[in-house]
C-alpha cells in the first residue's frame, strides 16, 4: 500500500466516499491516501478502546487498511465504506485479543530454557464481570436514547467528528449538536444514578405519589424501568387502587335506563309495581339533574346490577331490592377545573364501601385521600382531568354505602366474624399491606378495619396480620390499636 503523499495531508481531501472507492478501483492510489489520511485517526481511537495500547492499535489498523486495498480491488461490489472500515478494524482487534496469552497460560521463557512461568492474570474474575456488567449497562443505555442524541453522541466520540461538521451533515446548527450531546450526556449519568439507586427510596417515592394520586419523579420511573422488583412493586400499587373499586356495576347510564324496562316489566301489578316503575324511572330521570344526589335505601330496587363483597351473593342485580343497611349514593356533575370534586354523603350509620365506576365522559377518577373506606361517612370523589365534552356530556359517579356489622366490618361474611376470635382494628387512616416488611404491597387496611394478629418481628416494628376479606400481610405496628 502506497504511503500518504506529504501534499495530500495539507490540502482538503477530495470526493466524497463512493467516488473515492471509484477511483480506487479504477488504480488511483491518491484516492486510497485519501481514505487513510480521512479515516485513520478515528479508526486509531476505536482500537484503542478495544485493545488498550496505542501501540497495537496503530498496528491492528494498518493491517485492516492493507486488507480493505486488497478488498477493494479484488471485486466491484458496493459497499458503504465508513461501517466498513470500522468492521474492518473490529474484527482485526477482536483476532488481536484471542491471540493474547490467556492469564494463567504457561510461557516458554525467550532465553530457550526449560522453565515456564505464568503469566500473571490482567484482572480477577470479579473485576472482569464487573466491567463486563457495566459495559452492557452503558450500551443498554445508550441504546435507550432518543435517536438525535444517540447519534450526536456515537458520532463525536466514537467517529471524533466535530460539532460542525456533526451540524452539516445533520442540517442544524452547531449550538444544537453541542446540546444534544450534552443533553445525552446528562441522561447517561441519570440512568446510571437511577439504576444504582436503592429501592427502599424509589418504593417510598412510587408510595407518596400513589397515595398523592400524581406520577412519581423521573429518577423513579428510570429505576423503575431497569429494576424488575420495583416494577412488581408498581404493579402492585397500581392493584391496590383498582381494589378500591371492589364493586362492578353496568356503565350506570345504560343500566338505568335498562333497568327502566327489566323492572317495570318483571314487577308485579299493583302497588309494587307502581313503586318499582317510578323508582326506576325516577333514576334515569337524575341524570338530567346535575348536582343532585340520588339515594337508593334498603329495600328500594336497584337501579343497576352491582357486584360487590358487601353483598350477601356477592351481588344485586337491578330491579332486586337493596338489602338492609346498605345503598347506592349516585349524582350526575359537570366535571370543571373550578369544581374538582364530588361529595357523595352516605345515609345515617352508614359508611363508604367502595367506589361505582363513573357513567359519562371518560375521566380517571377515585377518593380522595380523606376518605376512608370503611369509616367515612362522606365520599369526596375527585377527577384527575376534565375533559372538554365533561361540560357538556356530565359524569355520573356514585358510591356504595354499608352499615358496619358488630366487628366494624363492612363485608357481608368476614372471614373471621365469630364471639371467640379476638379482633384488633387499624388506627392509621391508611396503611399498606406488605407480602413481606418493606417487600411487595399485597393490599391496603383502612381506620376501623378489624383485622387479627398472627406473628409480630423480632424488633416489634412489623405485625403479620389477617384481613376480615381473609387477606395476610404484613403492616407497621403503628398502623394497629
Amino acid at each position: 500500500m502506497a504511503a500518504v503523499p506529504a501534499p495530500l495531508r495539507s490540502r482538503r481531501l477530495p470526493g466524497d466516499d463512493r467516488e473515492l472507492v471509484a477511483r480506487i478501483r479504477r488504480g488511483d492510489e491518491l484516492a486510497f491516501a485519501a481514505v487513510h489520511a480521512r479515516y485513520r485517526a478515528a479508526l486509531e481511537r476505536y482500537a484503542v478502546r478495544m485493545l488498550g495500547s496505542s501501540a497495537a492499535a496503530e498496528d491492528a489498523v494498518q493491517d485492516a487498511f492493507v486488507r480493505a486495498h486488497q478488498a477493494l480491488l479484488r471485486d466491484e461490489r458496493e459497499i458503504e465504506l465508513r461501517p466498513w472500515l470500522y468492521r474492518l478494524v473490529r474484527n482485526r482487534c477482536l483476532d488481536e485479543l484471542k491471540a493474547r496469552p490467556r492469564a494463567g497460560a504457561p510461557v516458554a521463557l525467550d532465553d530457550g530454557g526449560d522453565a515456564a512461568v505464568e503469566v500473571a492474570p490482567l484482572a480477577d474474575p470479579v473485576t472482569v464481570t464487573e466491567r463486563r456488567q457495566a459495559l452492557r449497562e452503558v450500551v443498554a443505555d445508550i441504546a435507550a436514547l432518543p435517536e438525535r442524541q444517540r447519534e450526536v453522541l456515537l458520532r463525536r466520540e466514537l467517529d471524533g467528528q466535530s460539532h460542525e461538521a456533526l451540524a452539516a451533515e445533520l442540517g442544524i446548527t452547531v449550538p444544537a449538536s453541542k446540546k444534544l450531546a450534552n443533553r445525552a450526556r446528562e441522561n447517561l449519568v441519570k440512568a446510571s444514578e437511577a439504576r444504582n439507586e436503592s429501592c427502599v427510596a424509589v418504593r417510598r417515592d412510587l408510595l407518596r405519589a400513589h397515595d398523592g394520586r400524581r406520577r412519581a419523579s423521573a429518577h423513579a420511573y428510570r429505576h423503575v424501568a431497569v429494576c424488575s422488583d420495583c416494577r412488581r412493586y408498581r404493579s402492585a400499587l397500581g392493584a391496590t387502587r383498582t381494589g378500591l373499586r371492589i364493586f362492578s356495576p353496568l356503565p350506570l347510564a345504560g343500566a338505568i335506563l335498562a333497568s327502566v324496562k327489566g323492572a317495570a316489566a318483571s314487577a308485579l301489578p299493583g302497588a309494587g309495581s307502581k313503586a318499582v316503575a317510578t323508582t326506576a324511572l325516577t333514576a334515569a330521570a337524575v341524570g338530567g339533574a346535575y348536582g343532585v344526589a340520588h339515594v337508593t335505601l334498603p329495600g328500594q330496587p336497584a337501579p343497576a346490577t352491582v357486584r360487590s363483597a358487601v353483598f350477601f351473593g356477592g351481588v344485586v342485580y337491578a330491579g332486586d331490592r337493596m338489602p338492609p343497611g346498605t345503598a347506592l349514593v349516585r349524582k350526575t356533575v359537570r366535571v370543571r377545573t373550578q369544581t374538582p370534586d364530588v361529595q357523595l354523603r352516605c345515609p345515617s350509620g352508614m359508611r363508604v364501601a367502595g367506589l361505582l365506576p363513573h357513567a359519562g365522559a371518560n375521566v380517571s377518577h377515585g377518593f380522595a385521600p380523606s376518605t376512608v373506606v370503611g369509616s367515612s361517612g362522606v365520599a369526596r370523589v375527585v377527577f384527575s382531568r376534565a375533559p372538554h365534552t365533561a361540560a357538556a356530556t356530565g359524569i355520573t359517579v356514585g358510591t356504595v354505602c354499608k352499615r358496619p356489622n358488630a366487628a366494624g366490618s363492612i363485608l357481608a361474611a368476614p372471614v373471621f366474624f365469630s364471639a371467640a376470635t379476638r379482633v384488633h382494628r387499624v388506627c392509621a387512616r391508611r396503611s399498606y399491606l406488605y407480602e413481606t416488611p418493606d417487600g411487595l404491597v399485597v393490599g391496603t387496611v383502612f381506620r376501623g378495619q378489624p383485622v387479627t394478629r398472627l406473628k409480630r418481628t423480632a424488633n416489634r416494628r412489623w405485625w403479620r396480620i389477617k384481613t376480615d376479606a381473609g387477606v395476610r400481610g404484613w403492616v407497621r405496628s403503628s398502623a394497629l390499636c
